[in-house]
C-alpha cells in the first residue's frame, strides 16, 4: 500500500512546460477571451483584426480601443480597471518602442473614463525588463512573418496569372477569340484548381462555354 501511495505521489508532481509565443496568437483569440487576459492582447498578431496596411502606432491604437472598450465595459472596480491598465502598459514596453506607446496613448486616453496610472512609468519598467535583444528579435520575426506571407500572395497571383494565360492561349487556339464575358470570368478566377480543370477539359470541350461550364 505505502509503494502504490508513493509512486502516485510521485507521479503527480510531474511537471510539464508548454512555451507560448504569444506573437504568434491571433489577437482576436485574447480579446475575446477572460477579460484578466485582455492585456496580452498587445503582444499578440495583430493580422487578424487589421487588414489594411498600418504602421505599428495605427495598429496599437487600434488593438489599445478595443481592450479599453472592453475593460471599461466589463470591470465596474477602478482599482482592478487601473490594474489591467497597468498590465496593459507593462506589456506594451516589451513589444513596442516608447515613442510608439506614446503616440498610441495620446490617441487613446480621450477614451479612458478612470485615472489611470503614470502610463511612462510603467513604459519605462517593461522597457527595462525586454532587453532590446529580444524586442529586435521580436520584430524581426515579426517582419520575416510579414515578407513571407507578402511573398507568398505574390508567388500566387503570379501563377494565376500564368495559367490564366495559358487558358486564353490554349482556348484562342482552339475555339477562337473568346465573348468578353468569359474572357472576364477567366481573369476573375482566384482558384488554382478550377483553371487547371479548363486546361483538362479543352481536349474534349469544343467551345469556350463547354469549357467553362460547371460541373
Amino acid at each position: 500500500m505505502e509503494e502504490a501511495v508513493s509512486s502516485w505521489l510521485q507521479s503527480s508532481l510531474e511537471f510539464r512546460f508548454l512555451i507560448i509565443k504569444m506573437w504568434e496568437i491571433p489577437c482576436k483569440n485574447i480579446l475575446e477571451n477572460d477579460i484578466g487576459l485582455i492585456p496580452l492582447a498587445v503582444l499578440c498578431d495583430f493580422s487578424d483584426i487589421i487588414t489594411k496596411e498600418e504602421n505599428e502606432v495605427e495598429k496599437l491604437v487600434v488593438v489599445t480601443k478595443r481592450i479599453v472598450e472592453r475593460i471599461q465595459k466589463e470591470v465596474r472596480s477602478r482599482i482592478e480597471q487601473r490594474s489591467l491598465f497597468t498590465n496593459m502598459t507593462i506589456l506594451m514596453g516589451l513589444r513596442f518602442e516608447e515613442e510608439e506607446i506614446e503616440a498610441a496613448w495620446k490617441r487613446t486616453e480621450s477614451m479612458l473614463e478612470t485615472e489611470t496610472p503614470d502610463h511612462k512609468f510603467f513604459v519605462k519598467m517593461g522597457l527595462q525588463h525586454a532587453a532590446k535583444k529580444t524586442r529586435d528579435e521580436l520584430y524581426k520575426t515579426r517582419k520575416e512573418r510579414d515578407e513571407a506571407i507578402k511573398a507568398k500572395a505574390k508567388d500566387l497571383e503570379t501563377q494565376l496569372e500564368n495559367q490564366r494565360q495559358l487558358v486564353l492561349k490554349l482556348g484562342i487556339a482552339k475555339f477562337g477569340n473568346p465573348s468578353e464575358s468569359i474572357r472576364v470570368k477567366i481573369e476573375k478566377i482566384r482558384d488554382i484548381a478550377t483553371l487547371n480543370s479548363y486546361l483538362e477539359k479543352i481536349i474534349e470541350a469544343d467551345s469556350w462555354e463547354k469549357m467553362t461550364r460547371k460541373k
